[in-house]
C-alpha cells in the first residue's frame, strides 16, 4: 500500500472526519486542550485525540519512509565503502533501521 493510498483510505477517513467535529466546535481548541486547562475530556474525546493523534504521527512517518528512496538516489559509492562492503542498498537498509530505532 502506498502513502497515498493509506492517507485516501476509508480508516483514515473516518478517523479525521470523527476528530473534524470536536475541532470546529471549540474555536480555542489550542487554549482548551492545552495542559493546565480547566475542564477534562470526556473518555470519548480522549480516544479520538489520540487515535488521532498516532494516526497523524504515522501517516508521517510513512511519508517519510515513502521518501527514503529520493533521499537516498544520492548516495555516493566511495572506493571506502566499496572496500568495506557498504552498497546502496546495505545504506538504505542501515537507514531504514536507525529510522525504525530512534522512532
Amino acid at each position: 500500500m502506498t502513502y497515498e493510498e493509506l492517507r485516501n483510505h476509508a480508516f483514515t477517513k473516518a478517523v479525521f472526519e470523527a476528530i473534524r467535529p470536536m475541532l470546529t466546535a471549540h474555536p480555542e481548541y489550542f487554549k482548551r486542550y492545552a495542559r493546565n486547562r480547566e475542564d477534562v475530556p470526556d473518555e470519548y474525546e480522549f480516544y479520538l485525540m489520540r487515535v488521532g493523534n498516532r494516526l497523524a504521527i504515522l501517516l508521517s512517518h510513512c511519508e517519510q519512509l515513502s521518501h527514503a528512496i529520493i533521499f537516498m538516489s544520492t548516495y555516493r559509492q566511495t572506493p571506502i565503502a566499496t572496500h568495506v562492503g557498504i552498497t546502496r542498498a546495505k545504506h538504505l537498509r542501515y537507514e531504514i533501521e536507525s529510522y525504525v530505532v530512534r522512532t
